[in-house]
């Protein structure tokens, strides 16, 4: 699934927008970055020997290129960033459809910034800039998810 997943987000990023159109385009190629970096969660999820960042790279880089590329796309939205594209992932409509894509590509994004944090030495700041970083992506998702019930662990 991996190499699959990997091969998609390849694909999608080379198609450029050749045959669709440009909002299509940038939530097409988010999705698949964001099911490449969900994938990866599971698999880490799954394994448990987190033994340094750099294994973890995949899972950093595809969640933090699919939240940049769906920011990008907001802020060409207008230039401010509050505006939101009026297309979602695979056609779905609406801003409410983005919204989602963009709170998963930041969980994942938190969720692998959390691991980086667990395999860096204790008490470092290279560890607090990863755990900072997740503790902000969570609050990011939270926020786009107005009235949505969301789970969040580490509050009581």
């Amino acid at each position: 699934a991996r190499s699959l997943l990997q091969a998609a987000a390849a694909a999608a990023a080379a198609a450029g927008g050749r045959n669709i159109g440009e909002e299509e385009d940038v939530c097409g190629r988010a999705e698949a970055l964001v099911s490449l970096a969900h994938n990866e969660v599971r698999y880490w999820d799954g394994r448990r020997d987190w033994s340094g960042v750099e294994p973890l790279r995949l899972l950093l880089d595809s969640s933090a290129a699919a939240a940049e590329l769906l920011r990008s796309r907001r802020r060409g939205n207008g230039g401010a960033d509050d505006g939101e594209p009026s297309a979602g992932p695979r056609g779905r409509e609406g801003p409410s459809a983005w919204r989602q894509l963009l709170a998963r590509a930041l969980t994942t994004r938190a969720n692998g910034c959390f691991k980086a944090g667990c395999v860096c030495e204790p008490g470092s700041a290279v560890q607090e800039t990863y755990f900072d970083e997740a503790d902000l992506r969570l609050r990011e998702a939270v926020a786009l998810l107005p009235g949505a019930n969301v789970q969040a662990l580490g509050g009581a």
